[in-house]
């Protein structure tokens, strides 16, 4: 017969936690970001922060109101290990608020340049692929992405990295967190230029 849990509320500061007395115990937090704003490079971060921490990080879970959802978490080696954790956890949750502030003006296109993307028909192009493979495969080099197209002959590739690494200069943005919006906005300009000719 399974046992129900309680969870109790704390304040860690200015953010709030759950703590499960649980044998053994558990606390955790969750972190809410805007459920069109998922990519690959967003939960690699969030994940990445957490680990440095100590604490593990769910898969980020869709809620009904389209919110992106990670539970941020570890288990307790004892009730008394609570406060110590929480003091982890308390930095963790700041370390994590500096990146959705930062993340949250990559978001902002109030203005923009995407002339490097003009006359470029944004079907099959993906930025974030193109970003994900940047950094998977070049250390998050666009440089070293480049050459090895280069290198390789393929220079319609070459040219897609030139315009994604201008873009990332130009716009102080990156594609790993913002291809998404970024395709977006160009499918949405290809449209209208096809409208008007």
């Amino acid at each position: 017969m399974s046992k129900l849990i309680s969870a109790q509320t704390i304040d860690i500061g200015r953010f709030r936690a759950l703590y499960f007395g649980s044998m053994p115990p558990r606390l955790e937090a969750a972190v809410v970001f805007d459920g069109h704003t998922l990519s690959q490079k967003l939960v690699f971060q969030m994940m990445d922060i957490s680990w440095r921490h100590g604490f593990g990080c769910s898969a980020p879970q869709f809620e009904d109101e389209g919110d992106l959802v990670f539970s941020i978490g570890t288990i307790l080696p004892s009730s008394r290990s609570l406060r110590r954790c929480a003091s982890r956890l308390r930095a963790c949750l700041e370390e994590i608020e500096d990146f959705s502030a930062d993340f949250a003006r990559q978001l902002d296109f109030s203005t923009l340049d995407i002339s490097m993307f003009s006359g470029l028909d944004p079907v099959g192009l993906d930025p974030s692929f193109m970003a994900a493979v940047r950094d998977q495969r070049y250390d998050g080099s666009w440089d070293r992405f480049l050459r090895a197209m280069l290198d390789k002959g393929r220079q319609e590739e070459a040219r897609m990295v030139e315009r994604c690494r201008d873009f990332e200069r130009t716009n102080g943005k990156d594609l790993g967190l913002v291809g998404n919006k970024l395709l977006d906005v160009l499918a949405a300009v290809s449209g209208v230029a096809a409208s008007q000719n």
